[in-house]
């Protein structure tokens, strides 16, 4: 099942040996610089990369994340919460959130530290870079401490939603529009079916200026279309109920199915019909190479076989959403 083969990978990325468990714990910036010439000789070939170009993503690999979210929707009361933001908060800051260019309404942002260096870990490496390094050093100033709570509180009222930019790309790309029918065939934890919901609540885009044209915001009671977020774990199932309840649509559908036996028509014999969905989301399980940034663990642990061991699995669900 997925489930157990999900399982052989995490035992796969523990150390297996005695001296690996006996070794003292690294911290986050002593795991960036951990070296993995297995990894570098298997992605610079894969990528078909110059040491030049490989070097610059490297760098980027062993940087940490930064702080990423985005507001709720796209209706007036996100726009009014980012302007609030934007007026109220920002101007306090010495190191300045900006907004993801290619994020519709500027709804998107980035803030370019740490989520510890955000929470007060205040650890080398985890903070701003160039003239702000020195500031980073200090205990969080009382700006970003109010900053840092005005996130965890809108978060928690389902305001805005504490999500890495990357996940917030299959989202857009699939042109989600209200009145459609959406499989989210791997849906857990939920960020990407959470921003699915918006879309289906959103409003029409807006193609005459004048006012008297626009059409009325709706507000996501008044969602159409339906999402079907599927998860073959039904843990991760609850996981994502949850955090999708906070936004209270009536559009959502959870099940918890394995997606490479997903129905393919709804009903028996002569009176089935076809289960048909405008689009088709497939985040199949992965190794989580790509996760360096926010794991840099994997810098010691990777090997090749955690990622080619999954490839059928993604190559069997990818052919059932298709």
């Amino acid at each position: 099942s997925i489930a157990c083969r999900l399982r052989s990978l995490r035992a796969s990325l523990e150390p297996c040996d005695s001296s690996s468990r006996q070794r003292a714990p690294m911290g986050a910036s002593d795991l960036r610089g951990v070296t993995n010439d297995a990894f570098s000789a298997y992605y610079k070939q894969q990528l078909g990369l110059t040491d030049q170009e490989w070097s610059a993503l490297e760098a980027c690999l062993r940087s940490p994340l930064p702080v990423t979210w985005r507001f709720s929707g796209n209706d007036e009361r996100a726009i009014s919460l980012r302007a609030s933001m934007e007026q109220s908060l920002l101007p306090l800051l010495n190191e300045q959130p900006t907004s993801l260019p290619w994020y519709p309404d500027r709804l998107g942002w980035q803030f370019g530290v740490s989520r510890a260096w955000l929470r007060g870990k205040d650890r080398p490496g985890e903070g701003p870079e160039g003239p702000e390094a020195a500031a980073a050093a200090a205990p969080r100033s009382t700006s970003i401490k109010a900053f840092h709570a005005w996130l965890l509180r809108e978060s928690s009222l389902g305001n805005l939603q504490r999500q890495e930019a990357v996940s917030m790309v299959p989202p857009l790309l699939l042109d989600v529009r209200p009145g459609m029918a959406v499989l989210d065939m791997c849906a857990s934890p939920g960020s990407k079916a959470q921003q699915i919901l918006e879309m289906l609540a959103a409003p029409a885009r807006i193609v005459n200026t004048d006012a008297a044209a626009r059409a009325p915001v709706r507000s996501l009671d008044e969602a159409r279309g339906l999402l079907v977020a599927n998860d073959a774990d039904v843990k991760r199932c609850q996981l994502l109920a949850s955090r999708a309840a906070r936004l209270h649509s009536p559009s959502l559908v959870v099940t918890s199915h394995d997606a490479r036996l997903f129905p393919e028509a709804v009903g028996e014999g002569a009176a089935a019909a076809p289960l048909l969905f405008d689009r088709v989301l497939c985040d199949v399980p992965c190794s989580g190479d790509g996760t360096l940034r926010k794991n840099p663990v994997i810098w010691r642990r990777w090997t090749a076989g955690a990622g080619n061991m999954l490839h059928s699995l993604q190559v069997e669900i990818g052919c059932k959403g298709v």
